[in-house]
């Protein structure tokens, strides 16, 4: 009866092990076609539930999701990018108002980790960390919230924010988090752009054309624009 569940445990055990391999090439395999169809584009893969960031090198797309089924963004459906500290906002930069980077805590861009390292920890009561994320909002009735896992404890008791283990997952944290925040302050100058002239100027001939403007309000505001005098 021994040897025979002596077999069944080494049979179960092997059996795993074919399991683990084979999902590792799998997922490997998944890795090096998303890979293969984004060339030049920054990625990250999470480790823990296989969701995806990716940004294009222009910074003006997006992919989230899950690695097999990602799903592809204009920056300009970024709503807020959030860096998450075990479920909690410590981070939050949006589009519009606050695109030059507003950060919640007074984080700079690119100090992550420093902030995280800094928080409420002191001798006596370590920082512990359960989990980091970045939580992405999108003008997606359907998927509106995702989230990305950069790192997961362990074990239940978590991971003290100083610890070696943290380096890596906080400098792709990081990146990542610059790399949209920088891509949504290029948005937010681009949208606070100031109309050229000639813009200015073809909007009041399409207004005079439609009858809104007469010929006399037509040079009035050209010559506004223009700084010319009022031809009689």
């Amino acid at each position: 009866m021994l040897e025979f569940l002596l077999a069944v445990l080494v049979a179960i055990a092997i059996t795993s092990g074919f399991f683990r391999v084979g999902k590792k090439h799998k997922w490997k395999a998944q890795d090096r076609a998303f890979h293969g169809s984004h060339k030049g584009w920054e990625i990250y893969i999470s480790p823990y539930d296989r969701g995806v960031i990716a940004l294009s090198a222009n910074g003006k797309e997006v992919v989230l999701g899950d690695v097999t089924q990602p799903n592809t963004y204009p920056m300009t459906a970024i709503a807020t990018v959030e860096v998450l500290k075990d479920g909690s906002s410590i981070t939050s930069t949006d589009r519009g108002s606050q695109a030059a980077g507003a950060l919640v805590g007074g984080a700079a861009l690119g100090g992550i980790g420093l902030l995280i390292g800094g928080l409420s920890g002191t001798r006596r009561n370590k920082n512990i960390i359960h989990s980091l994320a970045l939580k992405v909002v999108v003008e997606d009735r359907m998927k509106p919230v995702y989230i990305v896992y950069f790192f997961k404890a362990r074990f239940k008791d978590g991971t003290d924010a100083h610890h070696k283990i943290l380096k890596e997952p906080l400098d792709k944290l990081d990146r990542f988090h610059a790399l949209m925040v920088t891509s949504l302050r290029k948005l937010g100058a681009a949208i606070a752009a100031p109309i050229s002239v000639s813009d200015e100027i073809k909007k009041l001939w399409d207004l005079k054309v439609a009858g809104a403007l007469t010929d006399h309000e037509y040079e009035a505001h050209k010559a506004a624009l223009t700084s010319q005098p009022i031809r009689s």
